[in-house]
């Protein structure tokens, strides 16, 4: 059974702040290390064990490229993710164009507010839709409900969407369930996992080592399933988790790391009497990762 935890307790006692485990990169993290640090976690608590890495598509963004010389075929542009919308505006600029040669008709939606800041500040162009929750299952449906109508039956409107290689087709099946909406995925990057040394392995054993010694809690966070699956990838071949997992307090952005946490730790642990309990943030936000980490307690029911 997993016990989802989205509340948190907070009585204003100031609490020791277990080290934070950050599963990217530190140059990949600075804006959600910044969140934690101004929130109170010191800088030399946090722990960068970086399970996720970006490279170019293994098209080498051939179909990017051919649907940004076609962008005037498409109605809107949707992107996932501030990597995404940065690929695409980058290889715009890479091919010669300006941001002002994309059609004028064009319509921006986003799922989340960092990419939203992202391509409104830094692009300078208007963000026309972003769901009242940030996740991939909002975006669909309140996309179909105010960006739709009956007209679109007999002329979908044409989405481009950039993204990772390794997506699931599940956003696309549930906006072309409506028939009135036709979906062009594009790779924009792709996610692999890195190689990790042997001695930052090590560093992070000893870390669960010291933990279970003291009988406190290491903060483990997840922004992404796949960061989830290749962090247990690299551990398992190493050494064994279930030896100090009474000491580690899992932390997820949102309902679907959430739930590949609970596949991936329930294939090392067997009892069938043993509660897994993972924190999920309130929003799928980093922002609102950072608070749940820091205001949650250190305590295990």
């Amino acid at each position: 059974m997993i016990l989802v935890k989205k509340d948190f307790i907070n009585d204003n006692v100031k609490l020791y702040l277990m080290p934070v485990v950050i599963t990217r990169a530190k140059d990949d993290s600075q804006s959600f290390a910044e969140l934690l640090v101004k929130a109170s976690v010191k800088a030399e608590d946090l722990f960068y064990f970086p399970c996720l890495d970006f490279v170019n598509p293994d098209d080498d963004f051939n179909a990017l490229d051919d649907a940004i010389r076609k962008n005037q075929e498409f109605d809107w542009l949707v992107f996932l993710s501030k990597r995404a919308a940065d690929s695409f505006f980058s290889r715009v600029l890479d091919l010669g164009g300006h941001f002002f040669h994309l059609a004028q008709h064009l319509k921006i939606a986003v799922v989340g507010p960092a990419t939203r800041e992202f391509i409104e500040n830094d692009v300078n162009f208007p963000v026309d839709f972003c769901p009242n929750e940030f996740n991939s299952d909002s975006f669909a449906k309140e996309f179909k409900l105010n960006c739709t109508d009956d007209t679109n039956y007999l002329n979908p409107l044409k989405l481009l969407l950039p993204r990772t290689s390794i997506a699931d087709s599940k956003l696309i099946e549930d906006l072309e369930e409506s028939k009135k909406i036709e979906v062009v995925q594009v790779d924009a990057y792709k996610t692999v996992k890195p190689t990790i040394s042997d001695d930052l392995i090590g560093k992070f054993k000893d870390l669960l080592v010291e933990m279970k010694a003291e009988n406190q809690f290491l903060k483990l966070s997840f922004t992404s399933s796949q960061c989830v699956r290749n962090f247990f990838e690299t551990i398992n071949s190493n050494f064994d988790l279930k030896e100090f997992i009474a000491n580690i307090e899992f932390y997820s952005i949102g309902p679907k790391v959430t739930a590949t946490l609970g596949e991936e730790i329930y294939k090392i642990i067997s009892e069938p009497d043993f509660k897994l309990t993972i924190f999920q943030s309130e929003e799928a936000t980093l922002g609102s990762l950072a608070e749940k980490i820091v205001n949650r307690q250190a305590f295990k029911e």
